[in-house]
């Protein structure tokens, strides 16, 4: 077993991300130019489109509580909402005929609807 801090920590965000890990360097990347030191990450398939079109409200609601959980826990006053390229979630490029374009304007409105 691995030795852990049992120090209290803050959280400089709570960041709702998708589980695939071919995009693991960006989330690095991301916490790394916005200088967030400790952040707290709910990992779910998909992301942020749990929170704007969820297949079923459950899974928005289990995504508000764990935001809930990392405001309580770790004073989180940031919130960080993100979604991915070639999403499973979504269908993968497939869903958009492979259009690019089409892809991030939907990732944008996404973004805007669960914001």
């Amino acid at each position: 077993m691995a030795q852990t801090s049992r120090e209290h920590y803050h959280a400089d965000a709570a960041v709702v991300w998708c589980f695939d890990a071919r995009f693991a360097p960006a989330l690095q990347d991301m916490q790394k130019k916005l200088s967030l030191k400790k952040i707290d990450l709910i990992c779910v398939g998909g992301g942020a489109k749990h929170l704007a079109s969820p297949a079923k409200a459950e899974y928005r609601n289990f995504i508000l509580d764990q935001i809930g959980v990392s405001v309580k826990l770790h004073g989180t006053k940031r919130l960080i909402l993100m979604t991915h390229s070639d999403c499973g979630a979504y269908g993968g490029m497939e869903a958009f005929s492979y259009k690019e374009e089409t892809e991030f304007q939907k990732h944008e409105k996404e973004l805007q609807t669960a914001k």
